[in-house]
């Protein structure tokens, strides 16, 4: 109820326009208000809103990053995304899933979903995916709050990042480069694409007879740093992750 308020908030003060990030899903008085006024959806997009969006291309940001482990030798990788109810979500665990080998067993086992928002279900999910009678070589985080519980909760557990597992999480939040031996992270232009998104809004104000949609998607990069290793097999064909030359 906390975006319909927002809108209807917006939309009594006669605003010009409105970038929104929608909600899962969103109400339909949220809705009908947006479709009373001019407005453009940035990084999440629902097509009861409107088709003008500006985004990232969650698929293959994901796909990326999980290929990235498995060109070093992961097979068990575990996923710690959002909840598939939000287009992200569907999108971002479809790279993941496209990303891993055709004789990858185990995939669902190794899939963990929530809400975005919550740290503590990124503990939760790294508990259960490290209980499991075999663990996953290295995990791929698909949210920033996510990510945050992840490292709380390796921190806590004391799991040697790269030696014990690899690690890639999601956005570059401030501390990531410095956490361990440096997160290797899925960076977002997320300033590059909220100063796109504004330009073209207030472009498209000014020229209000123009018609039709408009989207604009962007791409991620994976900054490579400290937490990844490649993996090697053991005589019980179980990975073990390798730095510097030697099996730990």
């Amino acid at each position: 109820m906390a975006e319909l308020r927002s809108v209807r908030e917006l939309a009594s003060s006669n605003v010009a326009g409105i970038i929104i990030v929608p909600t899962a899903r969103p109400h339909r008085d949220t809705i009908r208000l947006l479709r009373m006024r001019p407005h453009v959806q940035l990084l999440r997009g629902d097509n009861a809103i409107g088709e003008e969006w500006f985004g990232i291309d969650d698929t293959q940001a994901l796909y990326d990053a999980t290929d990235y482990l498995v060109q070093q030798g992961h097979r068990r990788i575990g996923y710690i995304g959002v909840t598939d109810v939000l287009p992200t979500g569907s999108a971002r665990l479809k790279g993941f899933l496209r990303a891993l080998p055709l004789e990858t067993k185990d995939r669902d086992e190794l899939v963990e979903l929530g809400s975005p928002a919550q740290v503590g279900f990124g503990r939760e999910a790294v508990r259960r995916l490290l209980s499991r009678k075999v663990r996953p070589t290295a995990i791929v985080a698909a949210s920033v709050q996510m990510t945050q519980g992840i490292l709380e909760e390796l921190l806590e557990q004391r799991i040697r990042v790269p030696e014990e597992l690899s690690v890639i999480g999601f956005g570059d939040d401030v501390g990531f480069g410095w956490w361990g031996p440096g997160l290797t992270t899925i960076g977002l232009p997320v300033s590059e694409l909220a100063t796109a998104c504004g330009l073209w809004f207030v472009h498209k104000l000014r020229h209000s007879a123009e018609q039709g949609s408009y989207r604009s998607v962007s791409q991620a990069s994976l900054i490579v740093r400290g937490s990844t290793a490649p993996v090697a097999v053991s005589t019980h064909g179980q990975g073990k992750a390798v730095r510097r030359g030697v099996t730990v």
